[in-house]
């Protein structure tokens, strides 16, 4: 091992570019140009993470003017939020979490115009619980903690042609991204 640096993959992006959008549209761009046969696309966002700074700003103006105290997500079960919650950064986060939600409609419309959505499988999903305080629907911990506000993360599968009502398929086992694709060990960690 020398000291060459990794090498960058893909267009390089100006600081103030909507990065979901950008990503979405490279993918939605290999979809069109592979719809004729099988095809594999991983889109990894960078979002929500820091730094905060690109961000839609519509969705952010939305956000910015929004009361994100920790009052305002009072439950009376599971942990409570601190009240030092910083709301720029709050908005922020959702913001990016909002312009994610937006582009993978985009791209899920892209799939039903091509008329591959029935043939398609797509995976949502996240790493990790926030990385700082903020509404996490209870659950105790963050990012870097093994509580479940740390580790529970959301998966979504989407396979009309194999998952469904009518399919016969279910699964009623906790699942981890492990599950979806494995990864040969051995191989893996040899660098």
């Amino acid at each position: 091992m020398g000291s060459e640096q990794p090498q960058a993959v893909g267009p390089q992006l100006p600081m103030d570019t909507d990065e979901a959008r950008s990503f979405t549209d490279a993918a939605m761009a290999f979809v069109e140009a592979n719809r004729r046969q099988p095809f594999f696309a991983c889109l990894a966002y960078n979002a929500p993470h820091e730094p905060l700074g690109q961000v839609p700003s519509h969705e952010y103006d939305h956000y910015k003017l929004a009361d994100l105290s920790a009052k305002r997500f009072f439950s009376p079960k599971g942990f409570p939020l601190p009240d030092n919650m910083e709301a720029d950064k709050i908005a922020r986060v959702y913001a990016m979490v909002a312009g994610i939600d937006d582009n993978v409609g985009r791209l899920l419309k892209r799939l039903d115009t091509l008329g591959l959505t029935r043939d398609t499988i797509v995976v949502f999903m996240t790493d990790n619980g926030p990385a700082f305080p903020r509404f996490n629907a209870g659950l105790r911990g963050i990012k870097g903690t093994v509580y479940e506000g740390g580790i529970k993360a959301p998966c979504f599968v989407r396979w009309p042609k194999g998952f469904g009502p009518t399919s016969g398929s279910y699964v009623d086992r906790i699942a981890s991204s492990i599950d979806i694709m494995s990864v040969e060990t051995g191989s893996f960690w040899r660098m």
